[in-house]
């Protein structure tokens, strides 16, 4: 109960009530909460459980805890923005960062919050730290799947193979799951190497260990399993295999584009291509990006059927948005009625579309490269 004393059942049972009040504004983090025995609100501070009766207070411990935040804020920006003379000692910079960021129940690190850096001084454009969490209706902060895969490949090229071996460990209990029991048919897929695949969510939270198979629980922040972010999962596994000749590494990647092509390779088309989003929360578009994702992965594992489809829906996609017909397009649209989606979006040209494929060659065409 809040502050004060109880009153008597008498004097309960025999006031009339005043209307309610509309709740004030109030920082974020705190609650009002409505008291209708002293016909008042008073504040709850939901972080440290501290409550008040006091407008006052409340605005005077926010704005310390906003001097603390900018204050810490500060000593980040200055610990990571440091000079370096050398490529070793810049990269060195990186490593440090990396091995400091918070890991959560499976040991994911963490991709936005406290302590993320900004992208340089070029004003609004660079202020890219995000507050964790990052939405108010969603509890924890981020780990995502892409960010994690990207991680695992730079250190495994830094040489830092313990550190990319605990995120591959990671994202592997979460592709693997332990028992089947409650598990979607759907959302089973048993790759070559004769065990059975869930494919993993787009970001994991911290407010609890995530289980695979399950998209719906307290330790996923977004549950949607999009076809990129397991392509990205796929090639940190091949990266590691290749550099520690690690064949279990190399089953597991293996086994994420069996899952993909199973799920994601059934359009049948002339456009060919997998799908940029499967089940639990399947649409109909093909993403340009998501397709030079598998391209890259089918390729360094050798799979030149899925390769190929890949390779056919990026050729495809140039020119297809007359808006900018000197370039590729962002994929197909989303239109409910096809699985697989034909229609094309005229929206701006993607920049990853044009520097991933430069990457990857999965349209080796040097005119259109040059042009897009």
């Amino acid at each position: 109960a809040p502050m004060g004393t109880r009153t008597t059942l008498a004097l309960a049972t025999t006031t009339t009530e005043a209307p309610q009040p509309a709740a004030p504004a109030l920082p974020e983090g705190w609650k009002a909460v409505w008291d209708p025995l002293h016909q008042a609100y008073y504040f709850w501070e939901t972080t440290t459980d501290f409550t008040t009766w006091s407008m006052s207070e409340v605005t005077d411990k926010a704005k310390q805890e906003e001097e603390k935040a900018e204050a810490k804020r500060k000593q980040e920006e200055v610990k990571w923005n440091k000079p370096c003379k050398t490529q070793e000692e810049c990269l060195k910079i990186v490593d440090e960062y990396l091995s400091s960021q918070p890991r959560q129940g499976n040991l994911l690190l963490r991709t936005y919050g406290p302590g993320s850096l900004d992208g340089g001084d070029c004003g609004e454009l660079c202020e890219m730290t995000e507050p964790c969490p990052t939405d108010p209706l969603i509890p924890g902060c981020r780990y995502d799947t892409y960010d994690n895969s990207m991680a695992a490949i730079y250190l495994t090229k830094r040489g830092l193979v313990e550190q990319a071996k605990t995120i591959l460990h990671s994202l592997a209990e979460l592709l693997y799951p332990k028992s089947l029991d409650g598990i979607d048919a759907k959302l089973q897929h048993v790759g070559p190497s004769g065990k059975t695949v869930t494919l993993l969510a787009a970001a994991y939270s911290d407010v609890s260990k995530a289980k695979a198979g399950n998209y719906e629980s307290d330790g996923i922040y977004d549950g949607a399993v999009d076809t990129g972010n397991n392509a990205w999962a796929a090639l940190a596994f091949a990266h590691f295999a290749a550099a520690t000749s690690s064949p279990c590494h190399a089953s597991v990647a293996r086994d994420i584009l069996s899952a993909l092509d199973s799920a994601a390779g059934n359009c049948g088309d002339a456009l060919s291509g997998l799908r940029g989003r499967l089940e639990p929360y399947p649409r109909n578009y093909r993403s340009t990006e998501h397709n030079i994702d598998v391209f890259a992965v089918a390729t360094v594992l050798g799979d030149k059927v899925v390769s190929q489809r890949a390779h056919d829906f990026v050729h495809s996609m140039f020119g297809r948005n007359h808006a900018y017909n000197k370039s590729y397009s962002m994929g197909t649209g989303d239109a409910e009625e096809e699985k697989c989606s034909q229609s094309q979006p005229f929206g701006p040209v993607p920049a990853d579309c044009t520097y991933w494929n430069l990457l990857a060659d999965a349209d080796p065409d040097r005119d259109r490269m040059a042009a897009a």
